[in-house]
């Protein structure tokens, strides 16, 4: 069974690194077409297959009503790491809404008994 939420595990990390490799090519392009054949593009695409394939094993053995809610942390992961690399948050009405939602989806995550 462990075999199975490490796959869930490498599935929300594949999927972290995923996202932000796709922002990373979005920024580095000077157009939406230029930004499809950007290998960071790409290299993200690939990330997110990886991500897709640990999930899919992971969903043999653990229930979806488990392992949907723990993928949908990265949401909030990401926007960290977004954050951080960018300064993607600025202060704002929306973004004290999006903190909450935030917060609101972690706390139900960890309030979950597994």
């Amino acid at each position: 069974m462990a075999t199975y939420y490490v796959s869930l595990v490498a599935a929300i990390l594949f999927g972290i690194a995923g996202q932000i490799t796709l922002k990373s090519g979005a920024l580095n392009s000077a157009s939406v077409a230029a930004q499809f054949v950007n290998p960071l593009t790409i290299v993200g695409l690939a990330i997110y297959a990886v991500a897709a394939l640990c999930y899919v094993v992971a969903l043999k053995k653990i229930p979806v009503s488990v392992a949907f809610p723990s993928v949908a942390a990265s949401y909030a992961i990401v926007a960290v790491i977004a954050h951080l690399l960018w300064n993607a948050v600025r202060r704002s009405v929306l973004d004290r809404q999006r903190h909450r939602a935030a917060q609101s989806l972690l706390t139900g995550i960890t309030d979950r008994h597994y």
